[in-house]
């Protein structure tokens, strides 16, 4: 099994079982190549009071990743946990910051021989988001995966979650809805919480 690193809350919502799961890069950042500095981030406006939306819809909030940057020598698993970590503060002065953070540093192409491997946490893969579901206790039915790539979307499909595709290319991939960004998002997810009941 890949290794996989999470930050879960101190203070998890307690009680909330519906879930959102989202990539990090292309959905609450702007997607630069291989952000694996707290320098490097450029969050997407509205990011933060959409995940604070989604809190009050009673939704644990979860990013799930692939940090190849990791397995490539371009950074180390700190820089990912000290960018995450500036990301959740970062979200903070808008709105919220997501319960939990995990993510995959392999890559089966990678040159630092410890992260170069095929494993079941890189997105296709679904080990991540089986983590999150088992850590944060989340019912897959009222759980919901947001991506801005076919890698992500496929991911929660194999993982039998609902998916939603934001950004601008959002349109031509295959998802349950499309949206210009998670801020958009948030109406459809928020109904479909609310329609689950």
């Amino acid at each position: 099994m890949g290794r996989m690193h999470s930050r879960v809350a101190e203070n998890p919502r307690s009680g909330a079982n519906s879930g959102v799961l989202v990539d990090r890069d292309g959905v609450l950042n702007e997607d630069l190549p291989f952000v694996g500095t707290p320098e490097r981030l450029r969050p997407i406006a509205g990011a933060g009071a959409a995940i604070a939306r989604l809190h009050r819809a009673g939704a644990l909030v979860a990013v799930v990743s692939n940090q190849s940057g990791v397995a490539r020598g371009f950074f180390d698993e700190a820089a990912v946990l000290a960018t995450n970590a500036h990301l959740a503060r970062l979200l903070s002065r808008e709105g919220d910051p997501p319960d939990a953070f995990y993510f995959c540093p392999h890559h089966p192409e990678g040159t630092v021989a410890a992260y170069r491997t095929a494993c079941a946490c890189r997105k296709p893969g679904t080990l991540l988001v089986e983590r999150a579901i088992a850590e944060l206790g989340l019912d897959r039915g009222r759980t919901v995966l947001v991506g801005h790539t076919e890698s992500d979307l496929a991911c929660g499909r194999s993982a039998a979650l609902a998916t939603v595709a934001v950004g601008p290319e959002a349109r031509g991939l295959e998802a349950d809805h499309s949206a210009a960004d998670l801020g958009d998002a948030v109406d459809w997810i928020v109904g479909r919480i609310a329609a689950i009941g």
